[in-house]
């Protein structure tokens, strides 16, 4: 639903913060894995409210989305999720160097 009102461009702070609360009240209510199980949850709390209020601001939603995923990294490395450690640690990668690319393609001022 976040991804779709992004999408969609839909301005409402009531769904934004309507959708924050959810991932936070769902995340803690089915958190069973104590501190380690809160790091989804966080990354995923900073990462919705980076969509919302990043809009237009790729390096920053890039970083956000960075943070968000090391987060889950460590989730399931802690979980020996070996699909999701690849999975997590591949988009960790292409994403730093697309950010490290953009830095060197930007113009220096």
């Amino acid at each position: 639903i976040r991804n779709l009102a992004a999408i969609k461009e839909i301005k409402s702070r009531l769904l934004e913060w309507a959708l924050v609360a959810i991932g936070l009240v769902l995340g803690i209510a089915f958190n069973n894995r104590s501190i380690i199980g809160l790091l989804p949850v966080l990354g995923n709390f900073q990462y919705t409210l980076a969509i919302f209020w990043l809009n237009g601001k790729k390096r920053l939603l890039k970083l956000s989305f960075l943070l968000s995923t090391l987060a889950f990294l460590i989730f399931n490395i802690e979980l020996q999720n070996y699909v999701g450690v690849v999975s997590d640690s591949i988009v960790i990668i292409t994403t730093a160097v697309v950010l490290i690319r953009g830095e060197k393609a930007a113009p220096q001022e």
